[in-house]
């Protein structure tokens, strides 16, 4: 698996598959990066993707988080990769914390570098807002975030230098009890939410979720519970010339789809996609329509981006020409 140095010198991996025109893929909390494998697998012959692995996640679970947020510290990590891979107005997918990830990327170094940007079931703000609750977990965030921040305070109480497997088994127990309902609630399909109940079975989840770096869980959620982005003033200024659209899910429990939808407020262009009976992992309950209009937001841009280059050619005929007849 290729990797690169990042900028506080950490030896990060990623997936690179397919070849044409590129789509960077940044997944969501407790989601390793090959998961989206089954999704872009149909569109390889045609696209190249780009799925970083964030730190604390699949083959960088031992990375450590060194910066106090960790949306900045991936949206760091995912400059880094950009830059190590010369890309040159790549698209962006992000889904979940990845779309956190993705708008810290935006807020700190722009889109003048992206072709398109695709958000998956994430609003713009974590707390909710004057419109109502639509922030992280709807009409549940208060008993969600005081169950996190008491579970974070516990955790950390133990020693985040301890290996886990040194904790007290309750408090072990408390985890993987929170991981499950976490996860539990990112779906919508019944045989998929019984499958996030194995999460409360330390075996079985391990083998997904590693625990050698399990301090880093806690910054993710420390990053929800604690730092609460808003990234609606940095999204505002987007240019109405970049593609961005939206895939809701409209039984998402984790952000509700009134909420995301409201998204047009700040990006007036953007293009909402409804996933209907689909939640917050929406390319797990509705694959095929994500496949399909993962494909259509790809040829979008593509063909915006011929278009844009067709129209400089032209331009540059035409200063080329007028400094031929000065």
């Amino acid at each position: 698996m290729p990797s690169f140095k990042a900028a506080d010198g950490e030896k990060l991996s990623y997936w690179d598959i397919g070849q044409g025109p590129v789509c960077v893929m940044v997944h969501g909390f407790g989601m390793p990066a090959f998961l989206w494998l089954p999704f872009v697998l149909p569109l390889a012959t045609r696209y190249r993707f780009i799925m970083p692995n964030l730190r604390g996640f699949g083959g960088n679970h031992k990375a450590p988080i060194r910066h106090d947020n960790v949306f900045t510290q991936y949206a760091h990590d995912l400059h880094g990769l950009i830059e190590h891979l010369d890309l040159k107005k790549p698209n962006l997918v992000g889904f979940s914390m990845g779309g956190c990830t993705s708008m810290e990327y935006q807020r700190l170094y722009g889109f003048d570098n992206i072709a398109a940007y695709l958000q998956v079931d994430q609003a713009m703000h974590v707390r909710h807002t004057e419109h109502g609750a639509h922030g992280l977990f709807g009409h549940m965030q208060d008993e969600w975030m005081n169950t996190l921040t008491t579970l974070i305070g516990d955790m950390e109480a133990l020693g985040t230098d301890n290996p886990f497997d040194r904790l007290p088994k309750l408090q072990r127990q408390r985890f993987w009890d929170m991981f499950s309902s976490f996860t539990a609630t990112a779906f919508n399909h019944p045989l998929m939410r019984m499958v996030t109940k194995l999460a409360r079975h330390e075996r079985l989840i391990r083998t997904v979720a590693p625990t050698s770096n399990w301090s880093v869980y806690l910054s993710c959620m420390r990053g929800f519970a604690q730092h609460q982005p808003d990234f609606r003033e940095s999204m505002a200024t987007i240019s109405d010339k970049l593609p961005v659209w939206f895939f809701v899910g409209e039984n998402s429990r984790m952000y509700p789809a009134e909420g995301q939808v409201m998204a047009t407020q700040v990006v007036p262009h953007a293009r909402i996609v409804h996933f209907k009976d689909a939640g917050h992992g929406l390319m797990f309950d509705s694959p095929v329509r994500f496949v399909r209009k993962l494909d259509e937001f790809l040829a979008h841009a593509a063909r915006r981006q011929r278009r844009a280059k067709l129209a400089h050619k032209a331009a540059s005929r035409v200063m080329a020409s007028e400094a031929v007849s000065a």
